[in-house]
């Protein structure tokens, strides 16, 4: 009989119920852990990342030891370069530069009277240590742009009719401008402000290149070049872009632009002026190359309008182009005199009047279309004063006549026709640049924003207290701005022309005797001697 066992007697209490569940299952689970704890498992190896993070904090640090470091030679910098702040960060005038008052001699005259009896001519010999400006243009050395030096500015200021108001009323313009230049070194006809706040007064026309070109002539016109002055980071961004955005052409034209040759010779002027004020070398091919492409497509007619195959030209365009080579010129860079001839010759297809005193904007088929009489005018002769035109040309005293017929007045604002006809009157002098000039400061410096609070400060509306003729949809704040602040520079932008071409006309020959029946040779007077 075989024995009972444990088992058996386990069994049996199962199948009896003797044994609860819940202790059976208990019982099974130990005998399972302790099963397991006898198991050896081997431990998984690290992850390689933490197994050398492991590895390197048991390495004992080794002393670093200083290497020296290669020589390297480095060629010789052959022109060093002034270190200029960045932009935005530009240590710009927080008060006008002129401290000094300007005397202002208009105030205390009568309407009638010029500033001085021969304006600035004392002012202007002492400049051009007695020679002959148009021939130092001639020779590259910009005669008539030597009143933008320091030492000038307030001797002409004072002969010329300006004031501490206009130079300050420049100050605050070309302020308004650097905040509102864009990082790349542009402007823009909406002038999308860059540093404080919204601006009010966007134009319509897309044009960066014509914007920059606007925005540089003030500062140049001031003798703030990329070289010299406070706004020298300002001026070379802008020149920057300019010549970034020139095509092999010569072309100075950024995506996006309109109206071509607007564009081109905005832009062309203050480079071919910047390389005229600084020599710098770095100029000399663009501005040559700008140039060059206006004498290339000089069309038939011996203009340009809006684009390059265009078969007519208008007296605007044709405007800023010739400007452009008249800057040339005073650069040094050789443009050839038919050049002129042939604007000269557009220029007389587009002349009306009696005296032919006025000037149309394009020729039609042989009709002069005339057009913002004003403005076209004053174009025209401006464009014929810098080809020669004498002083004394009857044209010239009547177109002037027409222009004191509209001085600037608020009530028909037109920035456009008063940058050019200041100029025209600027270089006749005398009474009528006195009775332009008391008009054309008083409407300039009473309608800038004077709001210190206003991000607008410093520049023109465009729209208030009336709408400009150009700046309201053409050209915009900015457009009016910059024309304004050339405007009140014409002191001292370009000496008047006439003033130096009589310093260096040859002085009337002096005779020892007046003639007359009383000082005939002795000779004549004795009776010939019979044979």
């Amino acid at each position: 009989m075989r024995e009972h066992t444990f088992q058996d007697s386990l069994r049996e209490a199962w199948s009896d119920r003797e044994i609860p569940i819940w202790l059976a299952s208990t019982f099974l689970h130990v005998l399972l852990l302790f099963g397991a704890r006898q198991i050896t498992i081997p431990p998984s190896p690290l992850p390689a990342e933490a197994s050398l993070r492991t590895r390197l904090l048991e390495i004992p640090e080794t002393p670093e030891v200083e290497e020296p470091e290669p020589v390297v030679d480095l060629p010789p910098v052959e022109s060093p370069q002034e270190p200029q702040d960045e932009l935005l960060a530009i240590d710009v005038p927080t008060n006008p530069p002129l401290s000094t008052e300007v005397r202002d001699p208009l105030e205390q005259q009568v309407a009638t009277l010029s500033p001085v009896d021969n304006p600035a001519s004392d002012a202007i010999s002492a400049m051009l240590d007695g020679e002959n400006a148009r021939a130092l243009a001639a020779k590259g050395t910009g005669g008539i742009l030597q009143g933008r030096g320091k030492g000038n500015k307030l001797g002409l200021l004072a002969s010329q009719g300006g004031s501490k108001e206009t130079e300050d009323a420049v100050h605050w313009g070309l302020d308004w401008l650097a905040r509102h230049q864009f990082p790349a070194g542009h402007w823009s006809l909406d002038h999308t402000p860059l540093s404080k706040g919204p601006s009010t007064g966007g134009g319509r026309s897309r044009s960066m290149v014509a914007a920059t070109g606007m925005a540089v002539l003030p500062f140049l016109a001031s003798g703030y070049t990329h070289k010299e002055g406070p706004y020298r980071q300002v001026v070379s961004s802008a020149l920057k872009f300019l010549i970034e955005n020139q095509q092999p052409s010569g072309l100075l034209q950024a995506p996006g632009d309109s109206a071509l040759f607007y564009s081109h010779g905005l832009a062309a002027i203050p480079l071919c002026e910047a390389y005229a004020l600084t020599k710098d070398p770095n100029l000399a091919a663009p501005a040559t190359a700008a140039i060059r492409f206006l004498l290339e497509t000089q069309n038939n007619q011996g203009g340009w309008r809006y684009n390059v195959g265009d078969g007519q030209c208008d007296t605007s365009v044709l405007g800023w182009q010739l400007m452009a080579m008249k800057s040339a010129r005073l650069a040094g860079i050789d443009v050839p005199e038919e050049a002129f001839t042939r604007c000269k010759a557009f220029l007389e297809t587009v002349r009306a009047g009696s005296d032919r005193e006025k000037f149309g904007y394009i020729n039609e088929r042989g009709k002069v279309v005339i057009d913002h009489l004003q403005s076209t005018t004053s174009i025209g002769q401006l464009c014929l004063q810098f080809m020669g035109l004498p002083q004394d040309d009857v044209s010239l005293g009547k177109s002037v006549d027409l222009m004191l017929s509209k001085t600037p007045n608020l009530n028909t604002r037109d920035c456009y026709y008063w940058y050019y006809a200041t100029q025209v009157i600027h270089n006749v002098q005398g009474p009528k640049w006195d009775q332009w000039n008391r008009v054309m400061k008083r409407v300039l410096v009473s309608s800038q924003n004077t709001d210190e609070k206003s991000t607008d400060h410093g520049s023109w509306d465009p729209n208030k207290p009336t709408p400009d003729l150009w700046g309201a949809q053409a050209g915009g704040r900015h457009m009016v701005t910059c024309f304004h602040i050339l405007c009140l520079e014409v002191y001292y932008r370009y000496l008047p022309i006439y003033v130096v071409e009589n310093l260096g006309a040859p002085a009337p020959k002096k005779k020892t005797r007046p003639e007359g029946p009383n000082n005939r040779n002795e000779k004549e007077d004795k009776p010939k001697e019979s044979s």
